[in-house]
């Protein structure tokens, strides 16, 4: 079985949810009936803030994600295999900047031992 997961990683949790705050605009975004024009920064997100409403919505999308740093990320990634018995798990790093996605890509690598060596 293969599981896809958003993640979102940074080197402190502060900053991965920073990231993650981002997301959730987005999420929001293209779960309305007007797609987004655009991906929205962490900084957009922050100043935009959420209604009650989109809050309650943030809090079940959050539920989809897996967000910390590489090894809060790697716990949750190994308790999801287990409990689904997944052989598999694909990331998704579906956050702004091509820099922040590569950087979740090279934590989790680094932590998982990846590195091609």
């Amino acid at each position: 079985m293969i599981l896809a997961v958003f993640a979102v990683v940074a080197e402190t949790v502060e900053k991965a949810e920073e990231l993650a705050t981002a997301f959730d605009l987005w999420l929001l975004f293209i779960e309305s009936d007007s797609p987004p024009p655009y991906y929205p920064s962490a900084e957009t997100a922050r100043k935009r803030g959420f209604s009650a409403s989109e809050q309650e919505k943030v809090d079940r999308n959050r539920q989809r994600m897996l967000i910390g740093t590489a090894k809060q990320v790697k716990e949750q990634i190994e308790d999801l295999a287990e409990r689904f018995e997944a052989d598999e798990i694909t990331i998704i790093p579906n956050i702004s900047g091509a820099a922040n996605r590569m950087n979740t890509l090279r934590l989790l690598a680094s932590v998982f031992d990846l590195s091609g060596k």
